[in-house]
């Protein structure tokens, strides 16, 4: 679909965010 690269490119973000966050939980 037409959607596809936008939707990787928000759940690329998203899992950047996640990371982030577990990085400073971990901290």
């Amino acid at each position: 679909p037409e959607g596809d690269p936008l939707i990787l490119c928000f759940v690329d973000f998203a899992n950047v965010n996640c990371a982030a966050t577990a990085l400073s939980a971990l901290q």
